[in-house]
């Protein structure tokens, strides 16, 4: 079994007293939007819209950009099967 330092332990227990739910990634956080409104204000190409995105979600720039990609190729890759399965 893993070994917790007392501080990790105390943050574990509080987690699981109060039910809280710890969710990690852009579309679970709720991110998608504020990127997407973002990338619509400054445009995709700005020099530093990611560096905004990143100050704005609490991310590093790259992180986010990393993953918003993914996000976009698995959303493309979803309605793709779903056009495939509806037709």
């Amino acid at each position: 079994m893993e070994k917790f330092t007392p501080d990790m332990e105390h943050l574990i227990n509080s987690i699981q007293e109060k039910n809280y739910k710890i969710v990690f990634g852009l579309e679970q956080q709720g991110h998608i939007p504020t990127i997407e409104r973002i990338l619509d204000e400054f445009g995709s190409s700005s020099e530093y819209v990611w560096e905004k995105i990143g100050k704005e979600i609490g991310w590093c720039p790259q992180t986010a950009a990393y993953y918003y990609i993914d996000y976009l190729r698995k959303k493309r890759k979803e309605n793709e099967i779903n056009t495939t399965t509806t037709t």
